[in-house]
């Protein structure tokens, strides 16, 4: 592999003759030769070079002829476009880097952008963004065209504004006395082009944002080893307490503990005073017992100093009320000197890291919007006008897509919006879907900037424990991240839930798979306010089974030793506040020897993904968090459709929008409401090439803006597949929708499709109208389904298509086929070939599976091909040698 650059003098290779000026293409290369020496970086890029100019004198040619299959190209232009002489306007700039991206597929290379780093420029006392419009059109072209992006410019932004002082930062820079250098006599004073220092600290962050192209090219993983841990509160105990829970872990074969989310009050007791004398006796603890640590950012839980005297800084609710200190998560993250105490604090844990070599991750926070959605204070206010500005450019071109005639909403200036406040009805779609995008979007500024920091000190992983039940953009929030972690408590009832956790975490990066679930209990979950049921026994060993089988690199228990205080006493632990054994304990310390038995044939495998792909998307969520009818959830939804896949025994991963379609045989793709350009040209190259598709119900039925479509009810989706129209209606016990000689009643809002003779259609409703259809499409098929029945998993209409349409396309059953309360997870030994298959009963009850194939359990013992049983909570481990 080789990395081949194209940009400007900031990326150029510089020599002796321009001693001591450098870029970050030569930091970049110093950096790979110390880590990957066989990887070669080869630099095309040139000062003064613009988008047009590198094209028109042929470099960006030689570029194109060196690439080999599979090569990284990091393209970064924008500082030379910007200038009015360079003859390039925005409009070009786009398209030109468009056009290198596509040339780029084509040649078998991989296209990477790049933001320009930024100038160093100082007015009024404040750094300055110089490349603003740039930036926003490379992060555009880069999340339509889905490829890597890296963001240097922020990250250059970052490390200039928290540099020590105005020398240090200039040091980046070739700021020169006259004298100073033999290649500058009369010194030099720009503010533009590094030093050997800026380059070499610009070059490394390029290297670490490349590291997952890297890993992938050589089959390397972030994590050497499979951890089974609990998250711990050494700040809440005595010193001979600590030490006897730490040592209680290994006992129970624990080799991991998540520690330090809720401690800012410790770190920084007062303004500017920090004290990390106590967090370094814990991890000096842990160190000692050979315990790997997750160590965490503590910002959900600011100090009182904070917020004291400054209601300000806190989260407005929509009635303006103000959320106060007391519990967590209750400052607005838009606030900018939040921001700027928990960057500096953060920078500050940051580098304490490099003491510890048993630190394996930092996670950021702590449940992004657990406990909070929106906030309305003025500083949300005035960022939300300026993304909007950004987003829109013109007021007119906001007026016309959300179409603010109705009701005489239109506005004349940005300013003029209002936040969305209480209003006697309800607000416009368009901009409650413009201020909730405002808020993911702005709360993932907040977190990358936590990256920065954190990568200004130390190269270990970063992530953050998200969870369904939050109001995020996960995909856009990971992008900066290294890997994913999640939470998740879904009772024994609904195992289905804990799957489909497991089966769409690992799927919102494209380019790490591995995944850790940081948070799950070892009974039940519970608070002050809500009492919950524990799980029935062996449900949980069950539970760690599949979970490790599905590709978790951890299993963390919230948490060991149980609080006396606070507000979540009612949960369950690993040990009781008196350090005697929680409900539960019996199967912690099972699954701690399950795993070491597990362990070797999980580490020489790979988990091998379904070929079924199930699509979610943050964008419908929420969508049907702003038009729910009164009847929809979401994260509702796609439980039920996924567990009613999982109930009849079908595997399935559940993907993103930006995932590769390539290794799946059949999409599914319903309750996307929105689909955007990109996504349909590749759902059309996937139905195209043979793969089948079941859209709907309620797919493609609204545009970007949360709107109707302007035609055929399904806008450019109809077009494609030939939709005349759709008509849509809700169900109800009075007004039921049945379908055709059936007692089934579709559940919801139903559409009801008009079609042209190309289609054939499966079911009509009573009325005779056409409900579920399919047409070829090239080599493939595709499906509209107007509407469901309610409750899928005992509806006979969708079992029926499920075992006819989409299971067939389940490649285990060439194996092994399951019924109702098993699931499977196959992995394949590197080494070998061989196949393994863990299967796991999930149900409380005994369940039945099919082998198809004769095959070998861990005991050596054979399994006949033929019916079996497993019975409930029951595990078991099968080997098959094609």
């Amino acid at each position: 592999m080789k990395i081949l650059l194209a940009g400007d003098s900031t990326v150029a290779h510089y020599g002796s003759q321009n001693h001591p000026m450098s870029s970050w293409g030569d930091g970049l290369s110093k950096k790979l030769k110390e880590e990957h020496p066989e990887i070669q970086v080869e630099n095309f890029a040139k000062s003064g070079a613009t988008t047009r100019s590198f094209v028109e004198e042929g470099w960006w040619e030689q570029l194109i002829e060196a690439i080999e299959n599979n090569d990284i190209v990091v393209i970064q232009f924008g500082h030379n476009d910007q200038k009015f002489m360079s003859g390039v306007s925005p409009n070009d700039y786009y398209r030109n880097l468009q056009q290198m991206v596509l040339t780029t597929r084509k040649a078998g290379g991989q296209p990477v952008l790049c933001t320009p780093p930024e100038r160093y420029e100082i007015q009024e006392g404040m750094l300055q963004h110089t490349l603003e419009r740039e930036c926003l059109l490379i992060k555009r072209l880069a999340k339509e065209q889905e490829i890597p992006l890296i963001d240097l410019n922020e990250y250059s932004y970052f490390y200039y504004s928290y540099s020590p002082n105005i020398e240090e930062t200039r040091s980046y820079f070739t700021w020169l006395a006259p004298g100073e250098a033999a290649n500058y006599p009369g010194g030099s004073y720009d503010d533009t082009h590094f030093s050997v220092k800026g380059g070499d600290i610009l070059g490394r962050y390029v290297y670490l944002r490349l590291q997952p192209l890297l890993r992938e090219a050589g089959s390397e993983t972030l994590f050497d080893d499979l951890y089974y841990g609990a998250c711990m509160y050494p700040e809440l105990w005595e010193e001979e307490i600590v030490k006897e829970d730490i040592q209680h872990m290994k006992c129970l074969g624990m080799n991991f503990a998540r520690i330090g989310e809720f401690i800012w009050s410790s770190l920084e007791p007062e303004e500017g005073v920090y004290d990390f004398s106590t967090l370094r006796h814990y991890l000096k603890w842990y160190h000692e017992a050979e315990i790997q640590v997750l160590l965490c950012i503590p910002t959900p839980t600011p100090p009182r100093w904070l917020t004291a005297d400054h209601p300000e800084r806190c989260i407005h609710n929509q009635d303006q009320t103000i959320m106060v200190h007391g519990s967590r998560q209750h400052v607005c993250t838009n606030h900018a000197y939040f921001r700027h105490r928990a960057y500096l604090l953060t920078r500050k844990i940051a580098r304490l890291t490099k003491e510890f070599d048993n630190i394996i991750g930092i996670q950021l926070d702590n449940e992004f919007k657990c406990h909070v959605d929106l906030c309305f204070c003025c500083s949300c206010q005035e960022k939300w006008h300026k993304a909007l500005q950004s987003e829109y450019g013109r007021i007119a071109y906001l007026n016309q897509q959300w179409g603010t005639k109705i009701w005489s909403e239109e506005y004349t200036s940005f300013a003029e919006i209002p936040l969305p406040l209480r209003t006697p009805f309800v607000h416009n779609s368009s901009l409650m879907n413009a201020f909730r995008l405002f808020t993911a979007e702005s709360l993932n500024e907040f977190a990358h900037g936590l990256c920065h920091m954190i990568r200004m000190e130390t190269d270990i992983p970063i992530t953050h424990n998200t969870a369904l039940g939050f109001h995020l953009m996960n995909r856009e929030l990971f992008s900066e991240l290294d890997f994913v972690s999640f939470d998740t408590y879904a009772p024994a009832a609904n195992y289905p839930g804990f799957t489909l956790n497991l089966d769409l975490w690992k799927n919102v990066k494209t380019d790490v798979s591995e995944v850790m679930l940081l948070e799950t209990s070892t009974s039940h979950a519970g608070h002050i306010e809500n009492y919950i049921a524990p799980h029935p026994n062996g449900y949980l060993t069950a539970e760690a089974f599949a979970g490790f089988a599905g590709g978790l690199r951890s299993f963390c228990y919230w948490h060991f030793r149980g609080h006396r205080f606070g507000v979540e006493q009612p949960h369950s632990t690993v040990v009781t506040p008196w350090g005697k054994p929680g409900k539960g304990y019996q199967e912690v310390a099972e699954i701690g020897k399950m795993l070491q038995q597990l362990k070797p044939q999980l580490l020489c495998s790979i988990h091998q993904p379904a070929t079924i792909g199930l699509i979610y998307s943050d964008c419908a969520k929420r969508f049907f968090t702003i038009e729910s009818g009164g009847i929809y959830d979401y994260r509702s939804l796609i439980t039920e459709y996924y567990g009613s896949l999982i109930h009849q025994g079908v595997s399935a991963e559940v993907i993103q929008e930006s995932s590769d379609f390539g290794s799946f045989e059949i999409l599914l793709v319903p309750f996307i409401r929105y689909i955007s350009q990109t996504l349909l040209e590749k759902l059309k190259a996937f139905a195209e090439d043979g793969g089948r598709i079941v859209f709907g119900p309620l797919t493609g039925d609204r545009t970007e803006m949360l709107t109707w479509p302007e035609h055929n009810g399904l806008d450019r989706l109809g077009d494609w597949l030939e939709v005349e129209n759709i008509l849509q209606f809700a169900t109800s016990k009075e007004q039921p929708c049945l379908l055709e000689n059936s007692e089934e009643v579709l559940a919801g809002l139903v559409s009801v499709l008009t079609l042209t003779d190309k289609w054939q259609v499966l079911r009509r409703t009573a009325e005779g109208n056409a409900m579920w259809a399919k047409r070829p499409v090239g080599t493939g098929e595709v499906f509209y389904l107007g509407g469901l029945p309610e409750n899928l998993n005992s509806s006979t209409s969708w079992q029926q298509f499920v075992m006819k349409e989409i299971r067939c396309h389940d490649r285990d059953i060439a194996y092994v086929q399951i019924s109702d309360g098993l699931v499977k997870y196959q992995r394949i030994e590197q080494e070998t070939g061989v196949r393994q298959f863990y299967l796991v009963n999930l149900s409380g009850v005994s369940a039945e599976y099919q082998l198809i194939k004769e095959m070998e359990m861990e005991s050596g013992v054979l399994l006949s091909m033929g019916a079996h049983q497993l019975q409930a909570y029951e595990t078991l481990l099968l080997k098959c040698s094609d």
